[in-house]
């Protein structure tokens, strides 16, 4: 039987991988970087092994992958490239990107994931790259519950930015599946992997608004406005700098680097958000059934 080793299993994205190449016949090694009772409980459930991982100790990660055919590694390739050197063996290998990697390439943080990204293509060229666009769908990735919350506490949702920039978030099922097919189809393959739906941010938000059947308005907030919060606040700020310049920018991916259409992401932005808001217990009927 093929063994796959999926680090960064105690997360959406790691688990989600886990389980769709577990459901593929593969004989699956789940790492977590931090203990996760309740993903090792589920994967555990679903009969696939699990373990702790950290991938800055190169002879534990060397270990882990003994024996094993293939590995993907879902923590953000600034960190996952510490594996690279025990990982060029295989025949088959994921990292995960950013797709900001092409929207903002002169910050630092995403320079740095360029040049990651060229190292890996170098030492290991069979290896898949994913880059993907925000993640959202679970309720451990922070972006998306964030604003679910806050929309919740305040009267008006200040909207970072006039509201007109494109979105393409892609739900962490979709991002699962096609890492699962890029894993064995797509060797040496570079994808920026977006949703089916581009929506301008002012609709993005709307949406969370909507799974949880809210009704308040969403205010445009210009980046003069939130440079000013940034200088009063400083680290309080839920934004920084560099987010602040990209309020504005459009953050789809590139359709050249689109992967095959086989493996098109398929949740919506209304579906997704609305099964993310009963996960959060903010969806109208949950709210209701618990009151």
């Amino acid at each position: 039987m093929k063994r796959a080793l999926v680090v960064g299993a105690g997360g959406a994205v790691g688990e989600a991988i886990a389980l769709a190449l577990h459901a593929k016949g593969w004989r699956v090694d789940a790492r977590m970087r931090t203990p996760n009772a309740h993903a090792d409980a589920r994967l555990r459930a679903a009969g696939i092994e699990t373990g702790l991982l950290d991938l800055s100790d190169a002879d534990a990660t060397a270990r882990a992958l003994e024996g094993a055919s293939a590995a993907v590694f879902t923590p953000i390739l600034s960190t996952s490239i510490a594996a690279l050197p025990a990982a060029s063996r295989l025949e088959h290998v994921v990292f995960v990107s950013s797709n900001n990697v092409s929207v903002d390439p002169d910050a630092p943080v995403y320079r740095a994931l360029a040049e990651a990204e060229a190292r890996v293509r170098q030492r290991a060229p069979r290896a898949a790259i994913l880059r993907p666009t925000l993640i959202y769908g679970d309720p451990r990735l922070p972006a998306v519950p964030a604003a679910m919350k806050l929309m919740r506490r305040l009267p008006v949702f200040p909207m970072p930015g006039a509201g007109r920039a494109l979105q393409q978030p892609i739900h962490c099922a979709d991002l699962a599946a096609v890492a699962a097919a890029a894993l064995v189809d797509a060797p040496g393959a570079l994808y920026a992997v977006g949703g089916p739906d581009i929506v301008p941010m002012r609709d993005f938000y709307a949406a969370m608004m909507t799974a949880m059947d809210l009704r308040k308005p969403i205010t445009a907030t210009p980046r003069a406005v939130l440079h000013v919060g940034r200088a009063l606040l400083g680290a309080r700020f839920p934004l920084d700098a560099r987010q602040i310049a990209r309020a504005d920018r459009d953050r789809i991916a590139p359709p050249h680097l689109a992967p095959p259409p086989a493996w098109a992401p398929r949740i919506g932005v209304a579906e997704g958000m609305a099964s993310l808001a009963r996960a959060l217990g903010f969806a109208a009927d949950h709210v209701r059934s618990n009151t």
